[in-house]
């Protein structure tokens, strides 16, 4: 033991402190070359709050600069050590889910054969145990504090790719000065391998991260994800608590074949009915408009805002999302402007539900592109805002409907589309009423005056169970520490969060949920209200006169086009199918053939834009599945689950082509014939 106010431990730190440095050295050198973003942070790096130090005992440790207390109980390596031992032990593991919601449909496609796979493997999966397996496809590390644990995890087990998640910087700085990291990346550099290392900021931006990560490599390679977890802080829990439920949504949001053909019919149609297109971005151009505009989504806490917006409705611009609308009405509110983006033919028949004519009269709808033709007759006034990176927007660019503007960050909900429409129009002053991204309680998901809350209500039994589910976890709240969340709502707080950041509005957060950043929580009470608005109505029909415009469609264009992309979607599946003959074939040979499935879509994606977003995916989350199958299956049960998959998997991709030939701008089909 050293006394560390003595000559001895002055000098034994004193040369330490040499040995040290010349690792880091050795370390930034290499950064500067292989990671310049690192070198950059780390170069002249100052830690804040952990710093290494020769403990008493004699060998190194974090210490908190404030505290003094250090951060391992024991001997750093042999703390790394003995975690590896218990990970090997216990190598918790995470899948994804690619079962998708089929919203009753017995028609598509997916429904009619992908769905049946996943019955067919959980017949013939009898659960798995990885603690002998002696190599890991994938694992993720949460985590990583000196990063002793990876020589040691290294030497005793096989691990491929290699996704680090560090939220601490000081104690990657310290890392730096104890290991040789060009050896850790030597290591992963082989055929095969990869190391990525996220050292992770806010939480959009962690999500984006490790979404990037599935979307590059392809999902295939994620068959069983190995979770390493070093150390546990705030951070970090919420990381992990987020991640698995927002990858799922962005699964979810890759476009699946029957969604996206229909919802690029429904596209055509709209636009061919002449309503008018959001063409300009006000606040792009800086024309800022400083009416109040309050943003009404249907969350439990807009029972609690009822008096404020009923006191408001004529000093203000009133949007209802989504089922809001018959809240409001119900609570004697008429809005200025609905907003609606689902595809299904729920939503209109949702509203003629909830709503006479007579309470829709005076009520401007603004409608996503892939909309329900439907729900834009059931109003006097319609308009049509753009979804980027969409199927039906990539056809109207294709047929020569050129200067339009996208309604950024619009999914998943509906809140999302009505933040986004009213910045594109320039509105400074926003107000959010019940988009609470969250709730208090677990059964307190929408307002009492919903039509959620009808048991008898069709809409009720297809979306309350979807859109609420059994994921609950906890977020940050607004107005309270923690509020329930579930990945559908959070991903609308992170893409909320998203969109705010990009445009900067006065944003105010009225409700009683979760937490989001870029909102300002404010309390009703202290609010003043607002200026009465002479001729609300005419000067905001003048505001969307100047935002949407309506453009001219050459049907002979469209149908020449039509012919084209079907010509070319039967060219493109047969390839593609052909590449799911893998019943003879190793894991790594199907890895490897799935990763000539991708290259081949992202060549029919520079050629075939439509396509490529007909077929993405569905294909990839086919591959998916098959990969999850072969991991997870010995040879002779693979044999019996690839003799019933293959049927099916010609059976799906004969559908995808009789639909497309046979039903191309065919409605969402159950109440409509085309």
């Amino acid at each position: 033991m050293l006394d560390m106010n003595s000559v001895e431990y002055r000098q034994a730190a004193l040369s330490l402190n040499y040995e040290l440095e010349a690792i880091f050295r050795k370390n930034i050198n290499f950064f500067k070359i292989e990671e310049p973003n690192l070198y950059q942070l780390f170069k002249n790096y100052t830690p804040k709050i952990l710093k290494l130090r020769l403990a008493a005992e004699g060998y190194l440790n974090l210490y908190n600069i404030n505290s003094g207390k250090s951060v391992y109980d024991i001997d750093p390596l042999e703390y790394a050590k003995k975690q590896v031992e218990l990970h090997l032990k216990t190598r918790p593991t995470f899948a994804l889910n690619l079962t998708l919601a089929d919203n009753g449909r017995d028609d598509y496609p997916y429904t009619k054969c992908l769905s049946k796979l996943d019955i067919e493997y959980d017949k013939i999966y009898p659960g798995l145990s990885i603690k002998d397996d002696p190599s890991s496809q994938q694992m993720f590390m949460f985590g990583g504090g000196l990063f002793l644990q990876l020589e040691p995890l290294l030497n005793q087990l096989d691990v491929k790719h290699l996704s680090i998640f560090e939220s601490n910087h000081d104690s990657f700085h310290a890392s730096m000065h104890l290991i040789d990291w060009s050896e850790i990346y030597r290591y992963f550099s082989q055929d095969g391998y990869s190391l990525n290392f996220n050292l992770i900021g806010s939480d959009q931006t962690n999500l984006v991260k490790m979404a990037k990560i599935y979307l590059e490599k392809g999902f295939h390679h994620f068959t069983r994800i190995e979770q390493y977890y070093h150390y546990s802080n705030d951070e970090i829990l919420n990381l992990i608590n987020n991640f698995k439920n927002h990858l799922q949504s962005i699964i979810g949001s890759q476009g699946f074949f029957e969604d996206e053909r229909i919802g690029m019919a429904h596209t055509l149609i709209n636009i061919s009915k002449n309503y008018p297109i959001c063409s300009h971005n006000f606040t792009e151009k800086k024309q800022f408009d400083q009416t109040p505009v309050i943003i009404v989504g249907n969350g439990p806490s807009l029972d609690d805002l009822e008096s404020f917006i009923f006191d408001n409705k004529d000093n203000a611009i009133i949007v209802s999302c989504g089922s809001a609308l018959s809240a409001l009405i119900k609570k004697g509110i008429k809005p200025d402007i609905h907003i609606e983006q689902e595809r299904m033919i729920l939503v209109p028949q949702w509203i003629e539900e909830s709503t006479t004519m007579l309470d829709r009269k005076g009520i401007v709808f603004i409608g996503l592109n892939p909309c329900h033709p439907r729900s834009f007759e059931l109003f006097d006034e319609s308009y049509i805002t753009l979804k980027p990176h969409d199927l039906g927007v990539a056809v109207m660019e294709d047929i020569g409907i050129k200067e339009v503007s996208y309604s950024d960050h619009c999914l998943p909900v509906v809140g999302n589309l009505a933040l986004s429409v009213m910045i594109n129009m320039g509105y400074k002053n926003i107000y959010l009423a019940g988009l609470d991204c969250g709730m208090i309680g677990k059964e307190e998901h929408h307002s009492k005056d919903s039509n959620y809350f009808n048991a008898d209500s069709e809409y009720n039994q297809h979306m309350v169970i979807a859109n609420v589910g059994d994921d609950f976890f906890e977020v940050k709240g607004n107005f309270r520490d923690t509020v329930y969340s579930t990945s559908v709502y959070n991903y609308s707080r992170v893409e909320l969060q998203s969109l705010l950041q990009t445009y900067t509005p006065n944003c105010f957060n009225l409700s009683d949920g979760a937490y989001i950043e870029g909102a300002k929580p404010t309390d009703v009470a202290v609010l003043n209200p607002f200026p009465l608005l002479s001729d609300k109505h005419g000067k905001l029909v003048k505001k969307l006169g100047e935002c949407f415009k309506s453009k001219h469609i050459d049907k002979k264009i469209v149908d020449k086009k039509i012919v084209e992309y079907q010509k070319l979607f039967f060219d493109k599946v047969d390839v593609l199918k052909s590449l799911f003959e893998i019943e003879d074939l190793s894991f790594n040979e199907i890895l490897l053939r799935f990763d000539i499935l991708e290259t081949s879509l992202m060549a029919i994606r520079l050629d075939d834009k439509v396509g490529y977003m007909l077929l993405n995916g569905s294909v990839r989350g086919l591959a998916y599945k098959l990969s999850v199958a072969k991991h997870n299956l010995n040879k002779d049960a693979f044999k019996q689950y690839y003799l019933i998959a293959k049927p099916l998997i010609d059976q799906f991709f004969e559908e995808m082509k009789n639909s497309i030939g046979k039903g191309f701008l065919k409605y969402d089909s159950y109440t409509v014939d085309s």
